[in-house]
């Protein structure tokens, strides 16, 4: 992890990033009329998500961007501007910050890559942009970020068409703005409450997000995508704090001497040495992804299950023996128990099944045969695992969709929502028709659904590790 002494521009001033996240104003410098432009990007963006406060694009010669009037300089713009978005040549960015001040700016994302990501000459240029923000008082931004969501905040450099929802209060902090893409495509139902795209850092860093996101009263999940560290004993301190009211997953880039390599020419971070990360991890209570499968999992886990499982007990009902047995591979990987249940369990149960059914953990439903005694089985099964009070959490291995059953499974699951001595339960299912968005849906009733077994029960067992995390 890097150190403070290894990043001079690490500084501590005044953070609000409120000015980010809830400006009353925006400028948009380097504003463009030209559909697919990154300052037209900005502008557009703007006005398709309501911006309820006022845009000055900023462009010499432009008359208007998108309908809205254009300004020459920053010195033409008619009122105080609380966000300056700035659109341009890297050369630029010194002296337009210092004419940012005049305005009143408070802070500025600065968009263009070829600063830190492009070596030694970048990097002299990145610290003049410091140098000038210092001067007026502006906090920065990037450089090299695509800018930020926050509900109707939407300021963003490439074109944004997704029908967002602030659903179950994820936020994310990243270098870079592929990793909330990936959420939203996969987890759009679940939602998005608010992105921070960090870029190359030189000002406003992991720790200066975190701090925030930890007092936002929207934000219940915290994710990260991190290349480098700066101000490492802030970072961790602040990570203390707030996972002790959150849960924080992060994905570290840079595992690798190739990995590393990579970032640096992506946005000149620091990488250090991994497995000082995953002790600095473990200690500050922060949930380790490896890559975006888990990042995503760990994240829907943690947003959606109903409750934390209190113990390392895990009932398994499932369609398929082979599906079962794969259920007690993953827990003895992951550090969970196959449950024994108990015999007021066993007896409840068997009366679902046919007399030489064989009974126990995995529960295989299938035994049933028949239609009606197939949803008699998982309706007693669910119901008889709820109290067990050898069970601390359940695995359902089930289809969604006409293929086998005639029944619907997700009339059974959501019923058993209303069940008051629930367990967290995590769902995978084989899916076919229309089951693939109809199990989604199951996430936003206190489940949560994977696409396989092993995943399923490793985000169980993360959740139970939270548990202990916080006992």
């Amino acid at each position: 992890m890097a150190s403070d002494e290894e990043c001079p521009n690490g500084e501590d001033r005044d953070v609000d990033l409120n000015s980010f996240l809830c400006p009353k104003s925006i400028a948009i410098v380097g504003a463009s009329a030209t559909p697919g432009v990154v300052g037209y990007n900005f502008v557009a963006n703007l006005i398709d998500g309501n911006f309820p406060g006022s845009i000055f694009p900023v462009k010499s010669g432009m008359k208007e961007v998108c309908g809205i009037r254009a300004y020459p300089d920053m010195a033409s713009v008619p009122d105080d501007v609380e966000l300056a978005v700035l659109a341009t040549h890297p050369s630029q960015v010194p002296s337009l910050i210092r004419q940012c001040g005049p305005k009143g700016v408070k802070a500025a994302i600065v968009a263009a890559a070829g600063f830190a990501d492009v070596g030694h000459e970048g990097k002299k240029l990145e610290e003049a942009v410091l140098d000038a923000a210092k001067e007026q008082g502006i906090r920065i931004m990037g450089p090299n970020t695509q800018g930020l969501i926050n509900g109707k905040s939407t300021i963003l450099s490439v074109p944004f068409r997704a029908n967002l929802q602030r659903g179950s209060g994820v936020s994310f902090i990243c270098q870079t703005g592929f990793f909330y893409w990936d959420w939203i495509s996969r987890s759009s139902h679940v939602g998005l409450c608010k992105a921070v795209d960090l870029g190359n850092m030189c000002d406003v860093s992991h720790a200066d997000v975190l701090e925030h996101l930890g007092n936002d009263p929207e934000t219940r999940v915290i994710a990260m995508h991190i290349e480098g560290i700066r101000k490492g004993r802030e970072f961790l301190d602040v990570a203390g704090r707030v996972t002790k009211r959150k849960p924080v997953i992060a994905l570290k880039a840079g595992r690798t001497d190739k990995g590393a390599g990579a970032i640096a020419s992506h946005t000149g971070s620091l990488v250090g040495d991994d497995a000082v990360y995953n002790a600095a991890f473990r200690q500050a209570g922060i949930t380790r992804a490896i890559d975006m499968n888990e990042l995503v999992d760990f994240v829907r886990v943690f947003a959606c299950l109903s409750s934390l499982p209190k113990g390392n007990r895990v009932a398994v009902v499932t369609f398929s023996g082979a599906g079962g047995s794969l259920a007690a591979d993953a827990c003895s990987e992951f550090g969970l128990d196959m449950a024994t249940l108990s015999e007021s369990t066993v007896q409840r149960v068997r009366k679902a099944f046919p007399s030489w059914a064989t009974m126990g953990n995995p529960i295989d439903v299938l035994q049933a045969v028949k239609t009606d005694d197939m949803r008699l089985a998982y309706e007693e099964a669910l119901e008889a695992l709820s109290v067990d009070q050898n069970v601390d959490a359940i695995v359902v291995i089930t289809v969604i969709g006409n293929l086998l059953h005639e029944f619907d499974i997700l009339d059974i699951l959501v019923e058993h929502t209303g069940t008051a001595s629930r367990k967290p339960t995590v769902i995978c299912p084989l899916r076919f028709d229309d089951g693939f968005e109809r199990a989604a849906g199951l996430d936003l009733r206190g489940f949560t659904v994977f696409p396989t077994v092993r995943r399923a029960v490793k985000a169980l067992a993360v959740a139970h590790a939270r548990y202990e995390h916080l006992s």
